[in-house]
C-alpha cells in the first residue's frame, strides 16, 4: 500500500516544497464561469490574468521549459521570484519534477481556472492557471502542467509552474 502512494506522495511533496519556496499560498480557485464582478471579485478588464495576453504568456513559457530556454523562461517569472532565485534555480525546480515524470514531449492547452494568489505579506493577487496536457515518456497518456499567471506591474507574469498527475483520473475540467 505504502508503495503505491509514495509517488503521489513525492509529488505532493514537490508541489509544497515549491510553493514554500516562492513563500505563496493558493486561495481558494473560483472556476469557470467567471461570476459576476463584486469587491472581491473585480471586473475582467481589472484582472489582467485571463486575457488573451496572459495565456499566450503561459503557452510561451511552457514551450520555454519543454525546449530549455531556461533565461527566457526565466524572464517570464514575477518579479518577487526573479529577485529570490536565478535561471538556474528555476532550471533545478522543473528538473525534479521532469526527473520523476519523464521529460514532456509536447503540450496542449486543456483550460483556464481563475481564482486568487495570496502572498506572505497579506497581499492578494488575481490568478489565472492555465492547464495544459503534456505526454512524457514515462507517462504516455500524459501529465498535467500548470502555470499560474498573476499581474506583475502593467504586465501579467508566471507565478507557479507545476507538473503533475492525478491518482485516479483527472477532474472533469482537465478531460
Amino acid at each position: 500500500m505504502l508503495a503505491r502512494a509514495l509517488p503521489r506522495l513525492l509529488a505532493a511533496a514537490l508541489c509544497a516544497v515549491s510553493l514554500a519556496l516562492l513563500g505563496a499560498r493558493p486561495t481558494e480557485p473560483v472556476p469557470r464561469p467567471t461570476p459576476a464582478p463584486t469587491a472581491a471579485t473585480p471586473p475582467r478588464a481589472m484582472r489582467g490574468t485571463d486575457s488573451p495576453a496572459a495565456q499566450q504568456l503561459a503557452i510561451d513559457f511552457v514551450d520555454d521549459v519543454l525546449r530549455d530556454r531556461w533565461e527566457s523562461a526565466f524572464g517570464k517569472m514575477e518579479a518577487r521570484y526573479r529577485v529570490t532565485s536565478s535561471a538556474l534555480g528555476l532550471q533545478q525546480g522543473v528538473g525534479m519534477m521532469t526527473d520523476y515524470y519523464g521529460k514532456p514531449l509536447e503540450f496542449r492547452f486543456k483550460t483556464r481556472v481563475d481564482g486568487g494568489w495570496q502572498y506572505p505579506d497579506g497581499e492578494i493577487k488575481p490568478l489565472s492557471k492555465y492547464w495544459f496536457k503534456m505526454p512524457t515518456p514515462r507517462h504516455a497518456e500524459g501529465v498535467f502542467a500548470a502555470v499560474s499567471v498573476v499581474p506583475d506591474g502593467d504586465h501579467p507574469a508566471v507565478a507557479v509552474f507545476s507538473i503533475l498527475s492525478f491518482p485516479n483520473e483527472p477532474p472533469d475540467y482537465l478531460k
